[in-house]
């Protein structure tokens, strides 16, 4: 989750955002692996 932080260059951001930038990427991850197979 580093790396996407990084990558985006939020390093001078809010803890709090980063935090939720990071959330919404694991949600992003999860419905990549576990719901598109499904379909």
């Amino acid at each position: 989750m580093n790396f996407f932080i990084d990558f985006c260059g939020l390093e001078s951001m809010p803890e709090d955002q980063k935090i939720a930038l990071s959330a919404i990427e694991a949600n992003r991850v999860f419905e990549k692996l576990i719901l598109y197979p499904l379909h």
